[in-house]
């Protein structure tokens, strides 16, 4: 008999017995117990406690899908929990209990009576733990999408692998000793687009993770859609809320350029991760050739030389759909038609349309 644990994220006590001989135990000293049914594994039960959070957390995610959980796998697994003087109809009613948090000692019954026993399914007793439990916990636990793993990884890949020490290589100790030059790791930047050709439940889902992603990506974040908004990574994002409030479903252009020549255009830039459909503002180049300058514009050389002082060192598309560059990220081949790139299509297959 051992007691179930989930990460670092607290749950009520449940303890896991295979064997009858540990039911007998678990009721003698009062404990909330369940009987781990054949087939299923450890793991599947955590995936089957969380579920009910999982759904409060993100509920434009397909999680039983995403999970590999069948239906029926819902009805194996219940968890008996000491009735507390508590009147039953059932052992099977649905009657939402308080869980009453018992400790790991042996309990004491007044007259030798140990109280009745009834079922709840795993997931309801485990209950709400939404307040409890933070998105890179569930990153860890890999029960989120795997995109994220696929973007750290190529961030650490991309990025992290090509840092540069300014002083010194050891032979002998075969190792590079000297001081980091920082000035050789280039920033990251997240394009997002939530018009409405996005299916909402993907929208939704990632105005949930992008602050995640703006964190394990170190990233800058352009959110796009009827108007556009910039943060650099050392700004904090606003709730998803409002994102969705004030950025609206539409598509724009004149913002998310402007934001492109102010704020990333002339600098070096690691990895670009844009999330998107086909929809694609009109071209940069036309917006900003020398025939859409005015006098003093052409006379600045940091305006006329803002392509030729940008470069990125790699992209990455995720689009919804189709093998193709989201149209959010075609700028950058106006800039550089050799940089390489990754697309990727499977990442969104567990959201919701």
């Amino acid at each position: 008999m051992y007691k179930l644990r989930i990460g670092t994220i607290p749950i009520p006590p449940i303890y896991i017995c295979e064997e009858q001989a540990e039911v007998l135990i678990a009721e003698s000293r009062g404990v909330p117990y369940l009987v781990k049914p054949k087939g299923i594994s450890e793991k599947m039960l955590v995936k089957l406690a969380l579920y009910q959070t999982l759904i409060k957390l993100f509920p434009d995610i397909n999680w039983k899908k995403q999970l590999g959980i069948s239906s029926n796998k819902f009805y194996e697994v219940n968890v008996h929990v000491p009735g507390n003087g508590v009147a039953h109809q059932s052992k099977h009613d649905e009657v939402d209990y308080a869980i009453v948090d018992y400790s790991d000692e042996e309990r004491k019954f007044s007259g030798g009576v140990e109280e009745d026993y009834y079922e709840r399914p795993l997931d309801k007793y485990v209950g709400d733990l939404s307040a409890y439990v933070n998105i890179e916990e569930l990153q860890d636990l890999n029960l989120l999408p795997s995109f994220l793993s696929d973007i750290t990884d190529s961030i650490r890949r991309n990025v992290y692998g090509s840092r540069m020490w300014s002083e010194g290589y050891n032979k002998k100790l075969d190792a590079a000793l000297g001081n980091f030059n920082q000035d050789y790791e280039a920033p990251n930047l997240i394009i997002l687009d939530i018009s409405g050709s996005i299916p909402r439940g993907v929208s939704a889902t990632m105005l949930t993770l992008i602050h995640t992603l703006k964190e394990r990506a170190h990233a800058d974040v352009i959110v796009t859609g009827s108007t556009s908004y910039y943060w650099k990574y050392s700004e904090e994002l606003p709730t998803p809320q409002w994102l969705r409030d004030h950025i609206g479903y539409g598509n724009e252009s004149f913002i998310f350029h402007k934001i492109l020549k102010d704020h990333i255009l002339g600098h070096h830039w690691g990895n670009v991760i844009v999330f998107g459909d086909n929809d694609s503002p009109s071209t940069f180049k036309e917006t900003y050739s020398e025939d859409y300058m005015n006098a003093e514009q052409k006379k600045d050389p940091n305006y006329r030389n803002m392509f030729a002082n940008t470069s990125v060192k790699n992209v990455m598309f995720y689009h919804t759909r189709q093998q193709l560059k989201t149209g959010y990220g075609k700028w950058i081949f106006e800039i550089d038609d050799k940089v390489p790139f990754t697309i990727n299509t499977e990442w969104c297959k567990f959201m919701k349309d």
